[in-house]
């Protein structure tokens, strides 16, 4: 895989906050930077930060389904 040596600059357009376009940057060699278009002052985080956060999320909606997914089983049986 390609290292990272320069940053790489993208706007999300689904994304708006404040009328502005979420601007999303990676910064060699492994942070992530935030921020709103047309503003200076913005978010800087750890990639890796980024990853566990998305793990976690996708662990908890997971559980959420399982969960759910459970209740409606038992109602079945109680049903029939």
């Amino acid at each position: 895989m390609t290292e990272l040596k320069f940053s790489v600059t993208r706007e999300i357009p689904a994304v708006v906050i404040k009328g502005r376009v979420l601007v999303v940057e990676l910064v060699p060699p492994d942070r992530m930077r935030l921020r709103l278009k047309g503003m200076q002052s913005g978010y800087t985080v750890p990639i890796e930060a980024c990853f566990w956060l998305a793990a976690k999320a996708e662990a908890e909606r997971q559980a959420t389904m399982n969960d759910l997914h459970g209740r409606r089983r038992r109602r079945r049986r109680k049903g029939a």
